[in-house]
């Protein structure tokens, strides 16, 4: 059966689309700017997202994959987007092409991942890593957490696309 699979991939599709709803209309040119309010900048935001989401939905789900690494410079990333402190770095590291790119190849494999599962793997453990995760149990909660994580970030997108563009347009 995968009746809960099925909606947890909807769900983590839907929070990457409104990801890139907001990325997708902001000029390249912005894609770097830190304004001071808010200390981030849209290329930290989709880096982040994709690094993030390479070890919730593939490295906690069914261990590390080495080409996937390789091919979205894991290591790079890891410097770059772990935490906010080299968000300045970016822009010398990477083209906005290469991070919607990457960004592009994350989604896939998410896909690809959440796809081979089913409604009783997702009350299994997580793949055990050298330090255990806070509250990430089950691959349920891992892929529960991407999501919730996912849209915590398109709130942070959507203020800073209001800072440095303009707000985003809703069709209302």
């Amino acid at each position: 059966m995968k009746l809960l699979t099925e909606l947890l991939i909807h769900q983590t599709k839907d929070a990457n689309n409104w990801t890139n709803k907001l990325v997708n209309e902001i000029d390249p040119d912005k894609w770097f700017e830190t304004p001071g309010v808010l200390e981030s900048n849209i290329a930290w935001q989709l880096g982040h997202l994709t690094l993030s989401q390479y070890y919730y939905t593939v490295v906690l789900l069914t261990g590390p994959d080495k080409e996937l690494a390789e091919n979205i410079s894991l290591k790079k990333y890891s410097g770059l987007f772990a935490n906010g402190t080299r968000k300045n770095d970016i822009a010398a590291e990477l083209s906005v092409d290469e991070l919607k790119y990457n960004w592009k190849l994350m989604e896939e494999a998410t896909v690809l991942v959440l796809d081979a599962l089913n409604d009783p793997a997702l009350i299994e453990g997580i793949i055990k890593m050298p330090k255990p995760h806070p509250f990430v149990k089950t691959k349920q909660d891992s892929v529960l957490w991407n999501i919730k994580h996912t849209m915590w970030h398109c709130g942070q997108i959507g203020t800073l696309k209001r800072v440095i563009d303009k707000p985003y347009e809703f069709g209302l």
